[in-house]
């Protein structure tokens, strides 16, 4: 079985709302995101990936068409495996397809961690977030703030004003871009 190791060198879709998901990533370094368009054309961000982390949903698992579209970005490096790929390393190799049931069960772990840090709120929610994500600092330098404050349920102008509040408190270190 062979696992392909890429690095991105332009920020762009690698899949559409509404195409089979073909492809499952394990993010080396980088950002994933994933996010849907509304009937009016609004985007909603369901989730940004960050290293550590498998891009592995339910269009991948079973083959139906997606219900969003995965934004790689520039200078993100992953491993992809093919569904293909999946179901002959379930037959080859030993205890493969516990991994990735497990793998799967610890997905709706971190959404309920998600969830939970955006039910705080404010500067809980904004402080959780840059923590967790400090390469994210300086703004706007990888990801743009339309889509941190999309994720985190919030307006533009509030995840701008509580960033600044806390790079204010020196909660959150003041990187210049």
């Amino acid at each position: 079985m062979q696992i392909w190791n890429l690095i991105c060198l332009v920020t762009h879709d690698i899949h559409l709302q509404g195409d089979v998901i073909d492809k499952a990533y394990f993010i080396v370094s980088g950002f994933i995101m994933a996010y849907y368009l509304d009937e009016a054309g609004n985007e909603h961000v369901l989730k940004i990936y960050r290293a550590g982390e498998i891009v592995a949903g339910s269009s991948f698992m079973n083959a139906r068409p997606s219900r969003y579209y995965l934004k790689i970005y520039r200078d993100t490096l992953v491993m992809e495996v093919t569904h293909a790929q999946m179901q002959i390393g379930y037959q080859t190799i030993p205890d493969m397809e516990e991994l990735a049931r497990l793998t799967v069960a610890g997905f709706e772990n971190k959404e309920v961690l998600r969830d939970e840090m955006i039910r705080k709120g404010g500067e809980e929610s904004v402080l959780h977030f840059y923590r967790a994500n400090p390469e994210l600092l300086p703004p706007g330098k990888i990801i743009k703030d339309h889509h941190i404050a999309s994720y985190l349920h919030m307006s533009v102008n509030n995840l701008q004003h509580i960033r600044t509040f806390l790079i204010k408190k020196e909660l959150l270190p003041n990187k210049k871009s």
